[in-house]
């Protein structure tokens, strides 16, 4: 009687487990946002690294769908303060033209988290010698900024 309740109880718990499982190994809930960890250092780097690449290859409309055009952004892009995202592109890319047109950036060198604002980053990479630029972490993503 005992190993036919135990049987009837595995085959019960055995979808519940099974989904569990499949929960943790996809990364939670699939609720489609991003987790936590996207906000972490490496989280900074990896964006910041796909950025780096597609300035190095020279794709400026890529590289434009790194930026957010928070109002100091707009200001240095000369970019106005109502005009849509589909209007900004051409001005960002540029911007990315005129820095590196002629001379395509390296590899990131470092990014770092700023301890008293976690949600800002300082990536430094290769271009001619270390430069710098930062990062903000803004609706689950890290955005190139102009500071």
């Amino acid at each position: 009687m005992l190993n036919v309740k135990m049987r009837s109880l595995c085959s019960r718990m055995a979808p519940l487990a099974l989904a569990l499982i499949c929960a943790m190994v996809l990364g939670g809930a699939g609720d489609g946002l991003p987790g936590a960890e996207t906000q972490t250092r490496e989280g900074a780097q990896l964006r910041a690294e796909e950025l780096v690449a597609a300035l190095r290859e020279g794709d400026w409309t890529l590289a434009a769908h790194f930026v957010h055009l928070d109002e100091n952004t707009r200001t240095r892009m000369e970019i106005a303060g109502g005009a849509a995202r589909e209007e900004a592109v051409p001005k960002i890319e540029a911007w990315f033209r005129r820095i590196y047109g002629t001379v395509r950036p390296g590899s990131v060198h470092s990014v770092r988290i700023d301890p008293s604002e976690p949600t800002r980053a300082r990536v430094t990479y290769r271009h001619d010698d270390l430069d710098a630029f930062t990062m903000r972490f803004v609706n689950g993503s890290w955005f190139y900024v102009v500071e």
